[in-house]
């Protein structure tokens, strides 16, 4: 499928038609995102959805948010200190984050919710 991300969230297009596949709408003002094999990796600035509450952090909104290739659910969701530059490893097992003030940091995505700095 095709991913787009925007203001109002994701949506997956199926790549023979064109057509919606689905949305997700938990997510808002998408700065970019990633694919590892099956899943879509989202960098935004805000999220609705209740993990991303019982995992707040502060008053920062800025998450990383782990999709579901196949029907758009929201996996997992990680508060991140800036929305700059995120990368995942290709099995999907850590992702990072990094910000122009120089500092990079590490996530233990097999951590669900929780913020697993290294």
């Amino acid at each position: 499928g095709v991913y787009c991300g925007g203001v109002k969230g994701v949506l997956k297009y199926n790549l023979a038609d064109g057509t919606p596949a689905w949305e997700q709408g938990e997510i808002s003002e998408v700065l970019f995102g990633v694919q590892t094999e099956h899943h879509v990796w989202v960098s935004a600035q805000k999220c609705s959805h209740a993990m991303w509450k019982r995992c707040a952090r502060g008053s920062s909104q800025r998450v990383v948010v782990k999709l579901c290739k196949k029907t758009g659910a929201i996996l997992a969701v990680y508060g991140i200190n800036t929305n700059e530059a995120c990368c995942v490893s290709p099995d999907g097992r850590y992702l990072y984050d990094a910000g122009m003030l120089r500092h990079a940091l590490g996530f233990d995505a097999a951590v669900p919710v929780e913020r697993a700095e290294w």
